[in-house]
């Protein structure tokens, strides 16, 4: 029993970091549709669907998964296995947000910088609302956005599970067992 106390102790900070997200979401929902509806802001709508839920999704389903393995004694896959499902998933997960945040990156600039303008009393001119990053690194980054936002991935109950069992495969890294050296000769 110590031992369950122990490592429920271990996914604490976990546990409050996805409850702290995802209370903002909850908190924050309302300003981003006023700013949608009233000003046609749409940037820390996308901002928190490209981001901050697939974060929750993944660390929900991560969660999950250490809850299971401490609870119903779930054993994680060893050597081959866990690595044929570990590294591509991480991988997968890796480009998708170097893909997501420079569009991310330079939504929030424009939102901030128009943010200041109208707050200083001025009218608002978005050409001169510089950019951030290069254009050919925009335009990929839009692409791949307006990729996942719509076709395939245009479900967001889709992309929701997705970023879950994506979490739930990240619980099972490869774990290598260093081979013994009992029978060797130097």
């Amino acid at each position: 029993m110590a031992a369950i106390g122990k490592n429920i102790r271990r996914l604490i900070p976990a546990g409050v970091i996805l409850i702290v997200l995802t209370a903002f979401c909850i908190f924050t929902s309302q300003w981003r549709e006023y700013l949608l509806k009233n000003y046609f802001l749409y940037e820390p709508e996308y901002c928190v669907q490209l981001l901050l839920l697939p974060v929750i999704l993944l660390l929900g389903g991560w969660l999950l998964m250490q809850l299971l393995k401490i609870f119903m004694k779930l054993k994680p896959l060893t050597g081959r296995a866990a690595a044929l499902l570990f590294y591509p998933v991480l991988a997968v997960i890796i480009f998708y947000f170097i893909c997501v945040l420079p569009f991310c990156i330079e939504m929030m600039h424009f939102f901030v910088s128009f943010l200041i303008q109208v707050r200083a009393g001025n009218s608002v001119d978005s050409s001169l609302i510089g950019n951030l990053f290069p254009e050919f690194i925009r335009l990929q980054s839009e692409n791949f956005v307006f990729f996942y936002m719509s076709g395939l991935f245009g479900s967001s109950v889709f992309r929701s599970l997705v970023w879950f069992l994506c979490g739930m495969a990240l619980w099972n890294r490869p774990r290598f067992v260093m081979p013994s050296r009992r029978g060797t000769t130097p």
